[in-house]
């Protein structure tokens, strides 16, 4: 009953014999009737996690910054506050001190399933000096993964799995998946698409995964089936490039050339189907194609100062072990 993700150290140990956990979330008064129509089987539960549950928090690269860290050198006087009202005269304005608080976050895009899923392929292919990466014993639950008292079969629709070239970015890839309840109760299945691109060492950095769509059947009685429909914007899975890695001149999101995959997966690690695809050159998207609005670097007055900007490491699978961010020192 808690609405973050935790910490599963417990869940295997034999101490406590955890056969299955449930996790619900806030449930307020009245979800807990729904948990205990879950407990008994009246309801089958078809969830799925919205983060990587770890088996110690304390693996992710993301929380080596986390914390409250206070600027000690800066002019804390930076305001003031209202005095006390007498008889309906206000009293002079009293300067107060401010604690300016900051958070470096030295890990860059590699947050929850970006940075284990990553870190993860990097390790299995050898490359990027990810050192001896023990997935199983760090990740307890991936992004996307939930049970169900059922099971289900997914396939793709026609008896090859669609391929295509990419030549621009609003070009959208369908794949569409028939899932098949084969299980003795009824419930609903839960069908993931990720997206893959191809990465280049001391190129702009790069998820392993992305997920780009996701969709759930109706209640599926055993033996029922039904067609979902999932789709690939290729803008979702485009990188910015803010330093100009590519050395192009432009500061926005592409697509590199090269070969692409899409995932129908069971959560961000376990894949069903794989659905290759190529862009056959650079595809440069410099403006927002919901808005039309520009796409480029914001606040650049701060870059040659305090800025992330110009931070001196920014975790990179170029270099895992080299890159992996460190806790500020009192000199920080």
């Amino acid at each position: 009953n808690s609405s973050n993700a935790m910490a599963m150290d417990w869940v295997n140990n034999p101490e406590y014999g955890v056969d299955a956990c449930l996790w619900i979330g806030g449930p307020g008064q009245y979800g807990l009737n729904a948990v205990a129509q879950i407990l008994v089987g009246d309801v089958n539960p078809s969830g799925r996690l919205v983060d990587t549950y770890s088996v110690s928090s304390l693996s992710s690269a993301a929380i080596q910054n986390f914390g409250s860290y206070v600027y000690t050198n800066a002019d804390e006087e930076t305001g003031t506050v209202g005095g006390v009202t007498i008889d309906g005269v206000p009293g002079d304005k009293t300067k107060v001190r401010y604690a300016i608080h900051y958070l470096v976050e030295s890990e860059g895009i590699y947050v929850g399933y970006k940075y284990y899923e990553t870190r993860y392929e990097d390790a299995v292919l050898k490359q990027g000096n990810a050192g001896d990466y023990d997935y199983a014993a760090t990740v307890a639950y991936p992004f996307g993964y939930g049970l169900s008292y059922t099971t289900f079969t997914q396939e793709i629709e026609g008896d090859i799995a669609p391929t295509g070239v990419i030549h621009a970015a609003n070009e959208t890839i369908t794949v569409k998946v028939r899932v098949t309840n084969t299980g003795d109760v009824a419930g609903k299945d839960v069908v993931q698409l990720y997206g893959h691109a191809p990465y280049t060492p001391g190129g702009v950095e790069k998820s392993e995964v992305v997920l780009l769509d996701f969709a759930k059947t109706p209640l599926l009685s055993p033996g029922e089936e039904c067609t979902l429909t999932l789709t690939c914007d290729p803008y979702y899975l485009a990188s910015y490039d803010y330093t100009d890695k590519n050395e192009n001149w432009d500061n926005c999101f592409e697509l590199d050339a090269g070969d692409y995959a899409l995932y129908v997966s069971k959560n961000a690690h376990d894949r069903v189907f794989e659905v290759p695809f190529t862009v056959e050159d650079d595809i440069i998207i410099s403006e927002d194609p919901v808005t039309g609005n520009t796409v480029e670097n914001r606040y650049t007055d701060l870059e040659l100062d305090s800025s992330d900007y110009h931070l001196q490491t920014l975790l990179s699978r170029e270099e895992w072990e080299g890159t992996m961010p460190e806790a500020p020192s009192v000199d920080d």
